[in-house]
């Protein structure tokens, strides 16, 4: 079973998108969790195939690139910017 995408990256999705733009980008963000969903566990199984070490490096990779991503986005979402965190706020 997946399990669903957080709910501060869904606001993320939208809060980077033009208005006339927000529901083919959350379209796009949930669209990529399923397709993630379906495609890892064959990825996994066929790096398994051939080695042990080709899960880690693949893994790796995908980390680098995703950091890459971010780092390449970060302007394009000023929402996603501020921290998102469940601790209480307490005024002085």
């Amino acid at each position: 079973m997946n399990c669903p995408p957080p709910p501060p990256l869904s606001a993320a999705a939208v809060d980077g998108a033009p208005e006339r733009l927000r529901g083919r980008n959350l379209s796009a963000y949930q669209l990529s969790w399923v397709a993630s969903g379906i495609i890892a566990p064959a990825l996994y199984l066929a790096l398994l195939a051939h080695d042990r070490f080709s899960v880690w490096a693949t893994l790796i990779g995908i980390a680098a690139l995703g950091c890459v991503g971010l780092r390449a986005l970060a302007p394009r979402m000023p929402a996603a910017s501020a921290v998102v965190t469940s601790a209480q706020v307490t005024h002085a």
